[in-house]
């Protein structure tokens, strides 16, 4: 950072990670514990979109939006696979798994190992009816599909 004729250099501070505190910012390099805020320019533009979420830091809340479509696309693709029957007959159980912690969109995961787990079809339908498998395809047309998950906040 230049001021006049005198330089100094500046060091990130904060989390390494879109979702850990402390919040990015930066401080003086030869002096850590001396604040520097930098509210505008090019350098504040950056520490803006680094923020958290809460404080309006955009790609925070873009991954909040990943994680809500997610969850919602894993909820309602799940409770539909559920309701269906394998070609076995079985009852249809998960398709999707999601971490007990940390981002949906980074820790969903198929849950269904082989083509047998599939639960496509309607219950007494028979092994080759695909009644919940249409079902399946047209959740992203409900009004309660997973891409009504609201604006970025």
């Amino acid at each position: 950072m230049v001021s006049g004729g005198d330089a100094r250099h500046i060091a990130l501070t904060g989390s390494a990670t879109i979702d850990g505190a402390p919040r990015v910012g930066v401080a003086w390099e030869s002096v850590p514990d001396l604040p520097l805020v930098v509210d505008g320019g090019e350098l504040g533009g950056s520490l803006a979109v680094l923020a958290p979420a809460a404080d309006g830091g955009m790609l925070a809340q873009l991954a909040a939006t990943y994680d809500r479509v997610a969850t919602a696309l894993a909820e309602s693709l799940n409770a539909q696979h559920r309701a269906g029957v394998t070609a076995s007959g079985q009852p249809g159980g998960d398709f999707f798994t999601l971490p007990a912690t940390g981002s949906a969109a980074l820790g969903m995961q198929v849950a269904v190992s082989t083509a047998a787990d599939l639960a496509l079809a309607a219950p007494g339908a028979g092994a080759k009816d695909a009644t919940n498998a249409d079902l399946i395809s047209q959740i992203g047309q409900r009004a309660t599909s997973p891409t009504h998950c609201g604006p970025i906040r």
